[in-house]
């Protein structure tokens, strides 16, 4: 069988001109600039932390990621990202995090600073997330927080300069006491007895009361690294988890009477080979007390005791992927537990009931990292045990890449010893110097054999033979593996977060950075923040930007920035290079010189102005926050129930340099609707506060709004609302009219360019969904436009026809197979059967003009290309990759889903014998009913974009993947109806 293919201006300013110069910064000024952050709705480092609210239905978890994330523990959603201000290394880490007894405040706290810096506290509310407020927190390195029952009292215990603090609810000092060791653990009982660990073998009391704070004795415990400490429910007694092992390397828990301070049991364990049981967690009932730590016996299998009380008798299991962080009693007899792995899991007994999820694809350990012999490709076994890999030049994730290899931590000359997961590395025998509280990780030799990587879990070393550091860089999280390209010129580092690291061997300074996640999802940047993404994947990394005063930050995706900073030719340099601004200069000279070549004189003047140096500060768009909204439940977004057919909103807009705000948008469920607006002047914070009026057509949905000012869009306010108006009944009839636009053009004006199959697939594609007239839609409209008809004039008059006939219920298409292009600014055109190749831009159909009218339509829009078309060049345009116009189609402020036919970097596939490109094909099976896979009856855009992507793979033996990009805050609905007769 046959297959067709159709498919120098420096850094200095571009982002930020401090840190893309290299100068030197402050400790305040790094704590106040840009750094770029993920997000990719879950954790991606280690939790440290986990707090229940009283009624244990909501949770809020702390990470090594720098983030807090609130959660639904009855269904394990995640409900809001909690951010406070970062930097680029270990500052912004959480190891705090506690809810007040009445639900309604979170507070949160870590290394929110290094030396020289200003560490807080933060406070946010409850259930909207929302930044309240923040206090000085006195010390940087915070890690455990508590409230007293009463919610009057927050205390904290720190390490480094360990202390403990306890503080009034408005963040004023009540008490303060110096500890001679690092403290970790902090508990407070219903009666209001405080009781705080310390690395001196000591378990500290205090009794908070009306008279303030005062100490009330301290217990003398068995080990001298006391971690966990955690009262009983009834608050008599106090359970002790301990960091080290006894001398008879045997595991101990103990049980002390909090009152006469005299030990009540002493269990130690001997069935466990490695690791602690270091935290402790009560039932809520005081019948069992729970224990876990670093404990295990096989890799990945880590252990959580249950010891019956008062019976003493214990019973273990393995029930987590990574070391347990933390405890959380519940109600009705369970407890849930935070883990390393970024997860955290409900126990009922021993039996997991409730776990959260993880998306990254996280190494699994030191020797899992194999690398090609220029690093330009990777390939990683990760903690699930799948192997996934990833090449840049293809931009192809995989599950393997040829010719990769693992590290070689040590060697005959350079012998590296005690490497792994200790405290005391060497290298040839020397003591490798660690700063407090390192861990070594994983090594790797250089080429040379005469120096080694170090990676550990604050920092990335190169070491000479004698175990000095050549170099230093600090890591904003821990590191798992790390290898070397076979020149020994690039280094890559696995990081706890699921990242990969490339940077120079020479002296560490950073090159790439890759996030792949296990949905294939991925997106690879720069730290000045030029970008490439594969389709949806754009906002899994953005900037996090303090506001002036540095005690809030806000998240903007990095697609905020596209236009700027979607630069896939500035990565494609930067490894060749190994010095990103080289790669930048290289890539703006090649692309003036392309416009050039394409005689566009308005796109080579467009873009000697976008590649001017331009701040971060000076482009950032402005931010809209709800404000004041009702809530009747815990849910994924606030949730606002009226009886009402419009619904009042208040609402919150800051802008960084005062921008006017040009205007509102409103959508439900990713489609435009009209509300009014009324606002007043900016008040405290650089806030202006104002109220808007939605009128609603529909019982339900989701609402997103945006500001739009002079540079862009803002991230999306959302809520759920759900209304009971009489007015908002549905129609009898209920089913949509869709109307189609299919484009498709085999034969050109210029028959050089004539393709196989792309007419008929837009003639197979209209006709599929002509039969769905008078069965899931009430009628069916299409206008389709072949080969001599698909003039751009006519092109233009249908997109007109579609956004002026779809009315809020309705569903409009577009379908377009032919060539398309993107020019030397990225800018995509798609082609028409008229288009002279020394005129793209003037006879070609640009995505201008593609979104305008996408973005305008009132109903659900949905938008399938296939425009990968390999063979000759037109012209001079030898690109065709769509990745940038399906991301901006997709924003959540357009809100357009887009199925594409082929990923980034790859060409679509036709057969005669399939009678379709491998695309169509597959599309018009699907929407026939083989993508009714849960035979319900319908087609959905899931069920569709699942089907599809499985069987172009498979039709073409894994060369083609069709990718579908999906807009935040849309669900799943049908496309079709699938008859019971067809029904296999």
């Amino acid at each position: 069988m046959k297959l067709l293919k159709r498919c120098r201006i420096k850094a200095c300013g571009m982002l930020v001109s401090l840190l893309a110069c290299g100068a030197a910064l402050s400790p305040l000024q790094a704590q106040e600039a840009p750094v770029l952050v993920l997000d990719v709705g879950s954790h991606t480092g280690p939790l440290r932390r986990l707090g229940t609210d009283p009624g244990g239905r909501l949770a809020v978890t702390a990470s090594d990621d720098k983030t807090a994330m609130l959660w639904d523990l009855a269904s394990g959603r995640p409900l809001r990202t909690l951010r406070v201000p970062v930097g680029e290394d270990e500052s912004g880490r959480l190891y705090g995090a506690a809810i007040a007894p009445d639900g309604r405040t979170v507070a949160l706290a870590g290394t929110t600073a290094l030396a020289g810096g200003q560490p807080r506290i933060y406070l946010f509310d409850l259930p909207s997330g929302n930044f309240r407020s923040a206090f000085r927190a006195l010390g940087a390195n915070v890690r455990h927080l508590a409230w007293s029952a009463d919610g009057q009292w927050l205390a904290a215990a720190y390490i480094g300069e360990a202390a403990l603090r306890v503080f009034r609810a408005d963040g004023t000092l009540a008490h303060e006491t110096r500890l001679p060791a690092d403290a970790y653990g902090l508990s407070i009982n219903a009666a209001g007895q405080l009781a705080v660990s310390a690395f001196d073998g000591r378990i500290r009391l205090f009794n908070l009361g009306a008279t303030g704070v005062q100490a009330a004795g301290e217990i003398t415990v068995a080990l001298n690294d006391p971690v966990g400490v955690r009262h009983s429910p009834d608050g008599r007694l106090l359970a002790v988890g301990y960091f080290s092992r006894t001398p008879r390397g045997r595991v101990q828990v103990d049980v002390y009477d909090g009152q006469t301070r005299q030990l009540q049991r002493s269990f130690d364990f001997g069935d466990l080979y490695y690791g602690n049981l270091m935290n402790v967690g009560w039932q809520a009932d005081g019948r069992a007390l729970y224990a876990g730590g670093t404990g295990y016996n096989d890799a990945g299998r880590f252990v959580v005791k249950r010891i019956s009380w008062p019976e003493g008798r214990s019973e273990g299991a393995v029930v987590a992927g990574d070391s347990i962080q933390d405890f959380a009693t519940l109600p009705g007899g369970r407890i849930a537990f935070a883990s390393f792995d970024a997860t955290w899991t409900v126990l009922d007994g021993l039996r997991p009931v409730m776990q959260s999820g993880s998306l990254t694809t996280r190494v699994a350990n030191a020797s899992a990292l194999k690398v090609s012999a220029d690093a330009a490709s990777v390939e990683w076994r990760g903690a699930s045990g799948d192997t996934h890999s990833f090449a840049l030049a293809a931009r192809r994730p995989g599950k393997g890449e040829a010719g990769s290899r693992a590290p070689d931590p040590s060697s005959f000359r350079l012998r590296v010893s005690e490497w792994e997961n200790t405290r005391t590395p060497k290298v040839n025998g020397n003591a490798v110097e660690l700063m407090p509280n390192e861990s070594s990780r994983a090594a790797a030799l250089l080429p040379d054999g005469g120096s080694v990587m170090l990676a550990t879990s604050r920092a990335l070393r190169r070491l000479n033979a004698k175990g000095v550091a050549m170099w230093t860089v600090p890591l904003h999280t821990e590191a798992r593996s790390v290898n070397v390209s076979a020149d020994g010129k690039l280094v890559v580092a696995a990081l706890a977060d699921g990242t990969l690291r490339w940077r120079r061997a020479d002296d560490g300074a950073a090159l790439l950075s890759l996030l792949l996640l296990q949905d294939g999802r991925w997106v690879v940047w720069t730290e000045a923040g030029y970008f490439d993404a594969g389709p949806g994947s754009e906002d899994l990394v953005g900037w996090l930007v303090p506001r002036p005063g540095g005690e809030r930050a806000d998240y903007f995706g990095v697609s905020r920035f596209r236009e700027r900073y979607l630069r896939p030719d500035v990565i494609d340099q930067v490894l060749a290079q190994r010095d990103p601004a080289r790669a930048l200069q290289v890539a703006n000279t090649q692309r003036v010189q392309l416009a050039q070549e394409q005689a566009n004189p308005e796109v080579v003047k467009s873009l000697q102005a976008e590649l001017a140096p331009r701040p971060l500060a000076l482009s950032l768009p402005p931010v809209v926050t709800l404000a004041q909204v009702p809530s009747t439940e815990v849910g994924y977004l606030p949730r606002v129930e009226t009886s009402l057919a419009e619904l009042a909103i208040n609402y919150k807009l800051f802008a960084a340099d005062k921008q006017a705000m040009e205007k509102l948008i409103v959508r439900v469920d990713g489609r435009p609707v009209e509300a009014t607006f009324k606002q007043t002047d900016i008040g405290a914070g650089g806030e202006a506060e104002g109220r808007m009026v939605i009128a609603l057509s529909k019982h339900e949905g989701k609402i997103q709004i945006f500001a739009e000012g002079p540079n862009g869009t803002s991230m999306p306010a959302e809520l759920d609302f759900v209304s009971t108006a009489p007015a908002l009944q549905p129609p009898v009839d209920r089913r949509p009219r869709l109307y189609l636009l299919a484009v498709g053009v085999s034969r050109y004006a210029n028959k050089d360019y004539n393709l196989g199959l792309a007419a008929k697939d837009a003639r197979d594609f209209s006709r599929a969904l002509e039969q769905q007239s008078g069965i899931y839609y009430q009628q069916v409209e299409s206008r389709l436009l072949l080969d001599e008809q698909a003039t751009r004039a006519n092109m233009l008059a249908g997109l007109r026809w579609l956004q002026t006939v779809t009315k809020p219920n309705d569903m409009a298409m577009l379908f377009v197979a032919g060539h398309g292009v993107a020019d030397a600014a990225d800018i995509y055109h798609f082609l028409p059967h008229d288009m002279k190749d020394t005129q793209v831009a003037q006879t070609g159909v640009s995505e201008t003009q593609l979104r305008g009218t996408l973005a305008a339509i009132k109903g659900r829009a949905l938008f399938f290309v296939d425009t990968c078309f390999a063979g000759k060049s037109v012209g001079k345009f030898t690109r065709r990759e769509i990745t940038r116009l399906a991301n901006g189609l997709a924003s959540a402020e357009l809100g357009v889903i887009v199925f594409s036919g082929s990923a980034p970097r790859q060409e679509s596939l036709e057969d005669t014998a399939w009678g379709n490109g491998a695309f169509t094909k597959a599309l018009v099976a699907g929407l026939s009913g083989n993508a009714d896979f849960r035979k319900e009856g319908v087609v959905t855009h899931k069920g569709l974009d699942y089907y599809v992507a499985h069987e172009v793979r498979s039709l073409t033996q894994g060369r083609q993947t069709p990718v579908t990009a999906v807009p935040n805050g849309i669900s799943d609905f049908p496309l079709a109806a699938v008859p019971a007769t067809t029904r296999k």
